[in-house]
């Protein structure tokens, strides 16, 4: 109830400025998200698959998410991209690996004894790990944010214990 209402908050707040486009900023679909995965989870085929493949699933994710990173950095590198086109190749990069993704999931719906689940754990953790490293790359190398990679652990940090 909570996810939902604050989707049609945001949603009702943002409208007149809703992008038709990729944006950095989609603080309008933020509170959705949840909502989506809960949805996404509920699939049996899904849900069938993380209970099944947990191994192929983490493998999968730490594949991905090591790739992604290594794609980006080399890409963005060796084009010489704007910080606009970094955004602009994770936003696609990530496109192509949610279709992946889905691709994998309705396979498995559709024809599942020809779909194992550990093809489904693999598309699952695709778009997981490319989210991760773009992510890990927006916070450390694309956007300076001084020496804390978040912003808001500033804030944390003189309440937390030394190590």
């Amino acid at each position: 109830m909570l996810v939902a209402t604050l989707a049609t908050v945001f949603t009702l707040v943002y409208l007149s400025r809703l992008p038709l486009h990729t944006q950095l900023t989609v603080r309008y679909l933020l509170p959705t998200v949840p909502l989506i995965m809960y949805g996404v989870v509920r699939i049996p085929a899904v849900h069938e698959t993380v209970s099944d493949a947990k191994r192929w699933l983490a493998g999968g994710y730490a594949a991905s998410t090591i790739g992604g990173l290594l794609i980006g950095l080399g890409v963005v590198a060796g084009l010489d991209l704007a910080l606009g086109e970094a955004v602009q190749f994770h936003a696609l990069l990530n496109l192509g690996g949610a279709g992946v993704c889905a691709g994998a999931v309705l396979g498995r719906i559709l024809v599942p004894d020809r779909v194992p689940s550990r093809v489904v754990a693999l598309g699952l953790a695709l778009p997981a790990g490319l989210t991760t490293a773009y992510l890990l790359l927006s916070g450390l190398v694309y956007f300076q944010y001084g020496s804390f990679a978040l912003d808001f652990i500033r804030v944390l940090t003189p309440h937390l214990p030394a190590v």
